[in-house]
């Protein structure tokens, strides 16, 4: 979050040196905590060396960083990292029948984990959804609009049997996808 929280604000306020740090920072993960062999992210780096797998939440956040670096920047580089980054978002936290889930899939959980709950930060999922909608706006990106069209409409949800209940749309959707630009035209489509 703070990577693009100093894209964005460096190219409002007009300081290079903030937009400057959040490169230095994106730089830093990218090298230091994603595999782009694996497509896999580490949650953090202790004494410098990555550990711990990443969540859902830490692939959108990083995502959508890097989208506003590109968009402070101009360089196409944030752009390609962003759709690598989502690329690996999907595979490992879209099911197969269109659910949204915190955790890669593993063996030892019975359930998978899905938080639908924003807190003082966005819900992995809500970040995921503004991440594809983001994506899907961008004409260099043709893929997405048919992930994140799909989330909006309600297709991304499993299908549900009698008695059970529907998985909301996070709170702060609405909100963080008006902030991003065009976001909330996607929303009404």
């Amino acid at each position: 979050m703070a990577i693009g929280a100093l894209a964005r604000a460096g190219r409002v306020f007009d300081k290079p040196v903030w937009v400057s740090s959040a490169k230095s920072a994106a730089e830093f993960l990218w090298a230091r905590a994603f595999d782009e062999r694996t497509g896999r992210l580490r949650r953090h780096i202790y004494r410098g060396e990555p550990r711990g797998e990443g969540f859902l939440d830490d692939y959108a956040q990083l995502a959508l960083g890097l989208v506003a670096l590109g968009d402070a920047t101009g360089e196409p580089i944030w752009l390609t990292r962003t759709g690598v980054l989502a690329s690996a978002l999907v595979k490992r936290f879209v099911k197969s029948d269109g659910a949204v889930v915190n955790t890669a899939a593993d063996a030892t959980l019975i359930v998978p984990a899905v938080d639908l709950q924003d807190h003082d930060a966005s819900s992995g999922t809500s970040a995921a959804y503004a991440l594809l909608a983001r994506l899907g706006m961008n004409h260099a990106t043709p893929k997405w609009p048919a992930r994140s069209s799909g989330a909006w409409h309600g297709r991304s949800r499993p299908r549900l049997k009698a008695g059970q209940a529907s998985q909301p749309v996070p709170r702060n959707l609405r909100r963080r996808c008006a902030c991003e630009g065009n976001g909330a035209r996607a929303l009404r489509t």
